[in-house]
């Protein structure tokens, strides 16, 4: 038995449209499908019985692995992220030619946190998605 690598990753979106523009235009991704959850599914995931919620799940393929994007109806607002806070704080991807990510997401307008900088052998800097 060993581990192949990771699969995917799953991110809530407040707006399926603009995040599928923004991995596919910034990153080269590939919407490779769409389909709308099972009202029953959608109260599971969000621990409700309310019969008007809704659920969307998009697969964008990236070089390696694929997002799950979800995005449900009625939204939460967003929470700001706090490092210390149990939960996913970030996913790294692998890039090669460092300072021209960094171009090609400021070209994007693409919020970066600082130039990239090293640690160790590695380089690396941080942006955030449109939901921050």
């Amino acid at each position: 038995m060993k581990l192949r690598g990771v699969h995917h990753i799953g991110l809530t979106v407040s707006d399926m449209d603009r995040a599928i523009s923004f991995y596919e235009k910034v990153f080269g991704g590939s919407a490779v499908f769409t389909f709308r959850l099972p009202l029953e599914r959608v109260q599971s995931l969000l621990g409700t019985s309310r019969p008007d919620v809704e659920g969307m799940v998009t697969w964008v393929r990236l070089p390696g692995a694929a997002l799950e994007l979800f995005w449900f109806a009625p939204a939460k607002a967003a929470e700001p992220l706090l490092w210390n806070r149990p939960g996913c704080t970030h996913f790294a991807l692998a890039v090669s030619g460092i300072q021209d990510w960094y171009a090609r997401m400021l070209g994007f307008e693409v919020a970066c946190l600082g130039a990239p900088r090293q640690h160790g052998e590695a380089w690396f800097f941080y942006i955030t998605d449109p939901d921050g």
